[in-house]
């Protein structure tokens, strides 16, 4: 699992929590029931934020690997001695530096 998927789950799982204990709280709902709910809503967001996270992590996987096949990086060979001819060229010798 990515962890782009756990930041989506834990994300959607605090926000829940968070909603949950502030419409608790303005029902007037006692404490034990404001945070059973949003203990509930904390679990049950956590697992539909790790489908939601992987969801989008198979989508981008699909999309970053379709682009890589329409667009593929080119390859350059450096000809056989290619360096140490350019070096010879301008009068430089590799091995001493002068």
């Amino acid at each position: 699992m990515n962890p782009a998927s756990k930041i989506i789950a834990c994300s959607l799982a605090l926000t829940a929590f968070v909603v949950a204990v502030l419409s608790g709280l303005l029902a007037a709902n006692s404490a034990t029931t404001v945070l059973l709910n949003a203990l509930v809503c904390t679990v049950l967001c956590q697992f539909l934020g790790l489908g939601i996270g992987m969801v989008f992590e198979r989508i981008s996987t699909d999309a970053i690997q379709s682009y890589q096949k329409r667009h593929p990086i080119p390859t350059v060979d450096e000809p056989a001695g290619g360096v140490d001819r350019a070096l010879a060229n301008v009068g430089v010798d590799r091995t001493t530096g002068g």
